[in-house]
Protein backbone atom coordinates (compact mmCIF):
# COMPACT_ATOMS: atom_id res chain seq x y z
CA UNK A 1 0.00 0.00 0.00
CA UNK A 2 3.03 2.28 0.17
CA UNK A 3 2.41 5.49 -1.79
CA UNK A 4 5.02 8.17 -2.48
CA UNK A 5 4.28 10.88 -5.02
CA UNK A 6 7.19 13.26 -4.51
CA UNK A 7 10.92 12.71 -4.47
CA UNK A 8 12.26 13.46 -0.98
CA UNK A 9 15.23 15.76 -0.57
CA UNK A 10 16.89 17.85 2.11
CA UNK A 11 14.69 20.87 2.77
CA UNK A 12 17.16 22.94 4.82
CA UNK A 13 20.88 23.18 4.12
CA UNK A 14 22.59 24.27 7.33
CA UNK A 15 25.78 25.06 5.42
CA UNK A 16 23.81 27.80 3.64
CA UNK A 17 22.37 29.17 6.89
CA UNK A 18 19.02 27.48 6.35
CA UNK A 19 18.11 26.64 9.93
CA UNK A 20 14.37 27.20 10.18
CA UNK A 21 12.45 24.25 8.86
CA UNK A 22 9.05 25.77 8.19
CA UNK A 23 10.54 27.92 5.42
CA UNK A 24 12.10 24.87 3.81
CA UNK A 25 8.75 23.07 4.03
CA UNK A 26 7.07 25.93 2.17
CA UNK A 27 9.72 25.87 -0.56
CA UNK A 28 9.19 22.12 -1.05
CA UNK A 29 5.41 22.59 -1.13
CA UNK A 30 5.71 25.28 -3.83
CA UNK A 31 8.04 23.04 -5.81
CA UNK A 32 5.51 20.19 -5.72
CA UNK A 33 2.74 22.59 -6.76
CA UNK A 34 4.76 23.59 -9.81
CA UNK A 35 5.40 27.17 -8.69
CA UNK A 36 8.36 29.34 -9.71
CA UNK A 37 11.73 28.64 -8.12
CA UNK A 38 11.69 32.16 -6.66
CA UNK A 39 9.35 30.86 -3.94
CA UNK A 40 12.32 29.43 -2.10
CA UNK A 41 13.58 29.18 1.47
CA UNK A 42 14.81 32.77 1.49
CA UNK A 43 11.53 34.12 0.15
CA UNK A 44 9.60 32.53 3.01
CA UNK A 45 12.18 33.32 5.69
CA UNK A 46 11.61 36.98 4.84
CA UNK A 47 7.81 36.68 4.90
CA UNK A 48 7.83 34.91 8.27
CA UNK A 49 10.33 37.37 9.70
CA UNK A 50 12.68 34.56 10.69
CA UNK A 51 15.57 36.31 8.94
CA UNK A 52 15.04 39.49 10.95
CA UNK A 53 13.35 38.90 14.29
CA UNK A 54 15.56 38.23 17.28
CA UNK A 55 13.63 36.64 20.13
CA UNK A 56 14.22 35.22 23.60
CA UNK A 57 12.09 32.97 25.78
CA UNK A 58 11.94 34.28 29.35
CA UNK A 59 11.24 30.80 30.71
CA UNK A 60 14.70 29.31 31.12
CA UNK A 61 13.36 25.75 30.96
CA UNK A 62 11.94 26.35 27.49
CA UNK A 63 13.23 27.67 24.19
CA UNK A 64 12.14 28.93 20.83
CA UNK A 65 13.99 28.67 17.54
CA UNK A 66 12.49 31.44 15.46
CA UNK A 67 9.35 33.52 15.04
CA UNK A 68 7.55 30.98 12.84
CA UNK A 69 8.27 28.28 15.42
CA UNK A 70 6.18 29.99 18.08
CA UNK A 71 3.92 32.45 16.29
CA UNK A 72 2.74 30.74 13.11
CA UNK A 73 -0.99 31.32 13.77
CA UNK A 74 -0.37 35.08 13.68
CA UNK A 75 1.39 35.03 10.30
CA UNK A 76 0.20 31.99 8.38
CA UNK A 77 -2.36 33.92 6.32
CA UNK A 78 0.33 36.41 5.33
CA UNK A 79 2.55 33.52 4.22
CA UNK A 80 -0.02 31.90 1.96
CA UNK A 81 -1.29 35.24 0.65
CA UNK A 82 2.26 35.99 -0.50
CA UNK A 83 2.29 32.97 -2.82
CA UNK A 84 -1.35 33.09 -3.89
CA UNK A 85 -2.87 30.07 -2.14
CA UNK A 86 -5.65 29.37 0.30
CA UNK A 87 -4.94 26.95 3.13
CA UNK A 88 -6.34 25.03 6.07
CA UNK A 89 -4.45 25.12 9.34
CA UNK A 90 -5.23 22.78 12.24
CA UNK A 91 -3.40 23.35 15.53
CA UNK A 92 -5.86 21.94 18.05
CA UNK A 93 -5.96 18.33 16.92
CA UNK A 94 -8.02 16.07 19.17
CA UNK A 95 -7.07 12.43 19.57
CA UNK A 96 -10.45 11.14 18.40
CA UNK A 97 -10.14 13.14 15.16
CA UNK A 98 -6.84 11.67 14.01
CA UNK A 99 -8.38 9.10 11.68
CA UNK A 100 -10.07 11.95 9.83
CA UNK A 101 -6.79 13.85 9.50
CA UNK A 102 -4.95 10.69 8.44
CA UNK A 103 -7.48 10.28 5.65
CA UNK A 104 -7.00 13.91 4.56
CA UNK A 105 -3.23 13.47 4.46
CA UNK A 106 -3.53 10.36 2.29
CA UNK A 107 -5.92 12.12 -0.08
CA UNK A 108 -3.41 14.95 -0.54
CA UNK A 109 -0.53 12.54 -1.13
CA UNK A 110 -2.68 10.76 -3.74
CA UNK A 111 -2.98 14.11 -5.55
CA UNK A 112 0.79 14.64 -5.38
CA UNK A 113 0.55 17.43 -2.80
CA UNK A 114 2.62 17.17 0.40
CA UNK A 115 1.28 18.22 3.80
CA UNK A 116 3.18 20.35 6.31
CA UNK A 117 3.08 19.03 9.87
CA UNK A 118 4.57 19.94 13.22
CA UNK A 119 5.87 17.09 15.32
CA UNK A 120 6.96 17.06 18.91
CA UNK A 121 8.06 15.01 21.87
CA UNK A 122 5.58 16.09 24.53
CA UNK A 123 5.43 19.32 22.51
CA UNK A 124 8.72 20.51 24.01
CA UNK A 125 11.19 19.76 21.22
CA UNK A 126 9.15 20.47 18.09
CA UNK A 127 9.91 20.54 14.41
CA UNK A 128 8.14 21.26 11.14
CA UNK A 129 8.28 18.60 8.49
CA UNK A 130 6.74 17.71 5.13
CA UNK A 131 4.70 14.52 4.86
CA UNK A 132 5.22 13.21 1.32
CA UNK A 133 4.19 9.55 1.46
CA UNK A 134 2.29 6.93 3.42
CA UNK A 135 1.98 3.25 4.16
CA UNK A 136 -0.73 1.24 5.92
CA UNK A 137 -0.08 2.60 9.41
CA UNK A 138 2.54 5.32 8.99
CA UNK A 139 3.64 8.35 7.02
CA UNK A 140 6.98 9.32 5.46
CA UNK A 141 8.27 12.79 6.12
CA UNK A 142 11.21 15.10 5.46
CA UNK A 143 12.51 16.82 8.58
CA UNK A 144 15.45 19.15 7.97
CA UNK A 145 18.21 16.95 6.55
CA UNK A 146 16.33 13.73 7.34
CA UNK A 147 14.58 12.60 4.14
CA UNK A 148 12.91 9.46 5.49
CA UNK A 149 11.48 10.06 8.93
CA UNK A 150 8.66 7.74 9.96
CA UNK A 151 5.67 9.61 11.40
CA UNK A 152 2.64 8.17 13.18
CA UNK A 153 -0.71 9.83 13.81
CA UNK A 154 -0.07 10.53 17.48
CA UNK A 155 3.16 12.43 16.70
CA UNK A 156 1.76 15.40 14.78
CA UNK A 157 -0.08 18.24 16.50
CA UNK A 158 -0.29 20.79 13.70
CA UNK A 159 -1.24 20.23 10.07
CA UNK A 160 -1.23 22.64 7.13
CA UNK A 161 -3.00 21.80 3.87
CA UNK A 162 -2.65 24.00 0.80
CA UNK A 163 -5.93 24.74 -0.95
CA UNK A 164 -6.82 26.26 -4.30
CA UNK A 165 -5.02 29.14 -5.96
CA UNK A 166 -6.17 32.72 -5.51
CA UNK A 167 -4.97 36.11 -6.68
CA UNK A 168 -1.22 36.24 -6.36
CA UNK A 169 0.76 39.45 -5.71
CA UNK A 170 3.91 39.98 -7.74
CA UNK A 171 7.12 38.78 -6.12
CA UNK A 172 8.50 42.33 -6.39
CA UNK A 173 5.54 43.69 -4.43
CA UNK A 174 5.93 41.01 -1.78
CA UNK A 175 9.62 41.79 -1.31
CA UNK A 176 8.92 45.51 -1.14
CA UNK A 177 6.21 45.00 1.47
CA UNK A 178 8.46 42.69 3.50
CA UNK A 179 11.33 45.18 3.53
CA UNK A 180 8.96 47.94 4.62
CA UNK A 181 7.76 45.69 7.45
CA UNK A 182 11.24 45.10 8.88
CA UNK A 183 11.11 48.01 11.39
CA UNK A 184 7.88 46.68 12.89
CA UNK A 185 9.20 43.10 12.90
CA UNK A 186 12.35 43.98 14.83
CA UNK A 187 10.50 46.20 17.29
CA UNK A 188 7.75 43.86 18.44
CA UNK A 189 6.50 44.51 21.96
CA UNK A 190 7.48 42.05 24.67
CA UNK A 191 4.98 39.51 25.95
CA UNK A 192 4.95 37.73 29.31
CA UNK A 193 6.84 34.84 27.70
CA UNK A 194 9.04 36.42 25.05
CA UNK A 195 11.26 39.41 24.34
CA UNK A 196 12.08 40.62 20.83
CA UNK A 197 14.75 42.63 19.05
CA UNK A 198 17.08 44.64 21.28
CA UNK A 199 15.24 43.47 24.39
CA UNK A 200 15.81 39.85 23.37
CA UNK A 201 19.55 40.42 23.21
CA UNK A 202 19.52 42.25 26.55
CA UNK A 203 17.64 39.42 28.29
CA UNK A 204 20.04 36.89 26.84
CA UNK A 205 23.16 38.86 27.82
CA UNK A 206 21.81 39.47 31.33
CA UNK A 207 21.30 35.75 31.80
CA UNK A 208 25.09 35.43 32.07
CA UNK A 209 25.19 38.00 34.87
CA UNK A 210 22.19 37.22 37.08
CA UNK A 211 23.35 33.80 38.37
CA UNK A 212 20.09 32.11 37.34
CA UNK A 213 21.95 29.09 35.96
CA UNK A 214 24.54 28.59 38.73
CA UNK A 215 22.61 26.02 40.77
CA UNK A 216 21.12 24.02 37.91
CA UNK A 217 22.55 20.46 37.76
CA UNK A 218 24.55 19.50 34.69
CA UNK A 219 22.09 16.71 33.84
CA UNK A 220 19.11 19.09 33.79
CA UNK A 221 17.04 19.21 30.60
CA UNK A 222 17.62 22.97 30.56
CA UNK A 223 21.06 22.23 29.13
CA UNK A 224 19.90 19.37 26.91
CA UNK A 225 16.57 20.25 25.38
CA UNK A 226 17.24 18.23 22.21
CA UNK A 227 16.61 14.44 22.19
CA UNK A 228 20.28 14.05 21.25
CA UNK A 229 22.08 14.58 24.57
CA UNK A 230 25.18 15.70 22.70
CA UNK A 231 23.34 18.75 21.37
CA UNK A 232 22.62 21.61 23.75
CA UNK A 233 20.23 24.47 23.07
CA UNK A 234 20.10 25.96 26.53
CA UNK A 235 18.54 29.36 26.91
CA UNK A 236 18.25 29.67 23.16
CA UNK A 237 18.09 33.08 21.50
CA UNK A 238 19.01 33.90 17.99
CA UNK A 239 18.57 34.66 14.33
CA UNK A 240 20.93 34.53 11.36
CA UNK A 241 23.14 37.30 12.68
CA UNK A 242 23.20 36.26 16.34
CA UNK A 243 22.76 32.70 17.57
CA UNK A 244 23.68 30.69 20.63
Amino acid sequence: MKKIQQKPRIICDGMKGQNYWFNGCMEYLMECLGEAKEYDYWFFSGITGDSFIQLYCKNISDMIFCYSDGFLPQIIKKIFDSCGYDFEYFNDIKENDRKTYDKMIREYIDKGIPVIAKLGENRKWTEYCVIYGYDIDKFYAICGVDTEKIVYSEQYFELIFSKGKKEKPSIDDVYKSTVMDIPSMINLSDTNEFAFGKNAFTYWADSFQNSVFENIPEESNIWHTHPDKGFSCWNMHGNYSTST
